[in-house]
């Protein structure tokens, strides 16, 4: 009869610890924004770099173009060199994560003269 009492407290001492474990658990955030960081042109060409916060797992990074999606540059944060052959582009940058999505967008003129 004792015995029962014992484990039962245990039990109970066990469950308290684990409630506390997992209400002490952040809740999982997510992508809190997206920047364009810098877009520069010169020289008839173009670069941009991204960011993102608070991402959860892996973060999907997507390019666009003008409304086109520029699939050359998935899940890169930076374009690299890119020729200009318009007088302008209307970029915009997706951020997914594994909760949420966000974006931000930036016109970056195409330069022809030196860079800035």
């Amino acid at each position: 009869m004792h015995v029962t009492p014992t484990l039962t407290r245990a039990a109970a001492a066990v469950a308290a610890v684990a409630g506390l474990s997992l209400a002490a658990a952040p809740q999982a955030a997510a992508v809190t924004s997206a920047t364009i960081e810098s877009c520069e042109s010169g020289a008839s060409q173009f670069y941009c770099f991204a960011s993102a916060t608070d991402i959860v797992g892996t973060a999907t990074v997507r390019w666009y173009l003008n409304g086109t999606l520029y699939t050359a540059l998935n899940d890169k944060w930076f374009t690299g060199l890119r020729p200009c052959r318009v007088t302008g582009y209307n970029v915009r940058v997706v951020v997914t994560d594994a909760v949420a999505q966000k974006e931000d967008s930036y016109f970056i003129p195409c330069n022809s003269g030196p860079w800035p």
